[in-house]
């Protein structure tokens, strides 16, 4: 485990995304954009329950959660490169 790097589903997806019919990389993005954005505002919340326990936070535990906090800030700025780099520029948003 320590020196291993199992792809995540969704980019096992992705490398075949550019075959999938038109709409469907967009509607995935989103998908996936909406997910990672849930699951940050809940990490955060966890967060915030683990430093509000009696007797102090945990180091292990707010470890933890802050890890997966920037995994997942990370992962919502790497969807938007993603969308601005495989998605077709929308002419009607072009200035």
């Amino acid at each position: 485990w320590a020196t291993q790097r199992p792809p995540p589903p969704f980019l096992t997806w992705l490398a075949m995304a550019w075959q999938a019919r038109p709409g469907v990389l967009e509607r995935m993005l989103q998908t996936r954009r909406d997910f990672v954005a849930a699951e940050l505002a809940r990490e955060r919340q966890t967060l915030e329950d683990i430093g509000a326990e009696p007797g102090g936070p945990h180091t292990a535990a707010l470890l933890m959660v802050e890890f997966a906090i920037r995994q997942f800030e990370l992962e919502l700025a790497w969807l938007k490169e993603v969308g601005q780099r495989m998605l077709p520029a929308d002419p009607e948003n072009l200035s």
